[in-house]
């Protein structure tokens, strides 16, 4: 899998019918309010899920019958301007993954890639194998299955208005303590100005491939907004952040799937 190659597509005769039917609301009416920048979704999807319990794969823990990894590329296809969305995955987790989004029957297509042996790796090789016409790049964790596709869209116009990337965050409610390992001291940190980083995160293609490659190998990352600081390219309007939503919790947990069945409950009451 060195290129990225196309899932085989089964499109159903009704797919309004049958996504609603199956708890996935996806339009299929022709894209609107189209950006003039090709814009495609990267979803790395190989991490080890070691914090899962025993030898189960969180992307395919289901939330309300339908797997993670399911709900998370549906949620993305559902943005209007993202054309299609490119997976970074193991090898060995290529065929169950695949099986499980064949049955969903996308309009629009989705791509696989191999995936690294860190988040970094795995979204850099999705990168390199975008399409040279793709001009507009949302990084999205695989295990993030309930965006509010609303911010998504208010992210990627940050972008197109000229923003250097940006990316959801919420602001940090609990107080927060530093801790010295050497003396064991506490100091409280002001959490006025702290936020909690999400994904999506939003950039011009060109310039998240340049924040990759001149990044130090070898040099751990936990998202790729950190690897565009470092390339000192904060300036006006430098790097945006969204306020997101506390539903777009990451599942690490078996218990955040039970929190993420409470979420898509209140999403779909109050139709957030």
């Amino acid at each position: 899998m060195n290129r990225a190659v196309p899932l085989k597509q089964w499109i159903p005769k009704e797919p309004i019918s049958i996504f609603n039917q199956k708890g996935l609301v996806i339009r299929m009416n022709q894209l609107r309010g189209r950006t003039k920048d090709s814009c495609w979704a990267v979803v790395p999807a190989g991490g080890s899920g070691t914090r899962f319990s025993g030898q189960d794969d969180k992307l395919m823990a289901t939330i309300d019958g339908i797997p993670v990894i399911v709900r998370t590329v549906a949620r993305l296809l559902e943005v209007d301007c993202i054309e299609s969305v490119i997976i970074a995955v193991r090898p060995h987790c290529y065929t169950v993954y695949h099986q499980a989004l064949e049955g969903y029957g996308f309009e629009k297509p989705v791509q696989w890639v191999e995936g690294g042996e860190t988040r970094r790796e795995s979204v850099y090789k999705a990168l390199k194998a975008l399409p040279d016409e793709v001009t507009l790049v949302v990084i999205h964790d695989a295990a993030r299955p309930l965006v509010n596709t609303r911010q998504v869209e208010e992210a990627i116009q940050s972008v197109c208005s000229g923003a250097t990337g940006s990316f959801l965050a919420v602001p940090v409610q609990d107080t927060l303590k530093e801790v010295d390992p050497a003396s064991n001291r506490v100091r409280t940190v002001d959490r006025q100005h702290v936020w909690r980083a999400q994904t999506p995160q939003v950039f011009k293609k060109e310039v998240i491939l340049r924040a990759h490659e001149a990044a130090l190998p070898g040099v751990s990352v936990t998202d790729d907004i950190q690897l565009v600081e470092w390339l000192e390219m904060d300036q006006k309007p430098g790097i945006q952040l969204i306020e997101g939503s506390e539903s777009n919790l990451k599942i690490t947990t078996q218990e955040d799937c039970i929190r993420a069945e409470g979420w898509l409950k209140a999403i779909e009451s109050l139709k957030l």
